[in-house]
């Protein structure tokens, strides 16, 4: 990869010994397959390989007897090579793979990193900005309005419009104090009808 980069003449030899020299987890990039855009086969295969379970669950076998979980062998290796292990072992292996809240596991480097990108866009905007002169810039969304359009694109349901009669309504103000919140909730409760069970 350094190579190739050296080759279009992106990297410098210094900056390879310098890549060269950082102590790296071992990780490698295999770039020998290419999956074209229009090779839909080959698209299929990728997202089939990329969505693949961490585990797979006809190699996995649980003895009630001796309360392990058995991990065999993939098919042509030696049946020695079957793994015993404790279910909550087995759990804690597994977890491994789901991700902390809030961590990223795609990382953009170079022209895609979010900094770049960002810099790029405020870059562009003054360029704009200054080509425009003295004209007026186009009005920027409210961000106020903003939350109203994610609860819409998740909950496919829009606070702003009224479930009765289906008339806009406007936001007179925001409620944070605990008791007030507790009150009107309290309320709601109250007159509430009671559903049926599901």
């Amino acid at each position: 990869m350094l190579r190739l980069l050296r080759d279009k003449d992106l990297i410098t030899e210094e900056r390879i010994d310098l890549l060269l020299s950082w102590r790296n987890s071992g990780f490698s990039v295999h770039n020998h397959t290419t999956v074209y855009p229009n090779d839909t086969e080959g698209v299929h295969r990728l997202a089939c390989y990329l969505m693949r379970a961490p585990v797979n669950s006809s190699r996995l076998h649980f003895h009630p007897e001796s309360k392990l979980i058995v991990y065999e062998p993939k098919a042509g290796h030696d049946a020695d090579d079957a793994e015993l292990m404790d279910p909550l072992e087995f759990l804690a292996r597994v977890l491994i793979h789901i991700p902390d809240p809030n961590k990223h596991l795609v990382r953009f480097y170079g022209a895609y990193a979010n900094r770049v990108r960002s810099e790029k866009l405020a870059h562009d905007d003054s360029a704009k900005d200054e080509d425009q002169g003295d004209e007026a810039s186009p009005p920027r969304r409210p961000l106020r309005k903003r939350w109203a359009e994610l609860i819409y694109r998740i909950y496919e349901v829009d606070p702003l419009t009224c479930r009765r009669c289906g008339a806009q309504m406007k936001i007179l103000a925001f409620i944070t104090e605990p008791p007030v919140i507790r009150r009107i909730l309290d309320h709601l409760d109250q007159t509430a009808r009671p559903r049926a069970p599901p």
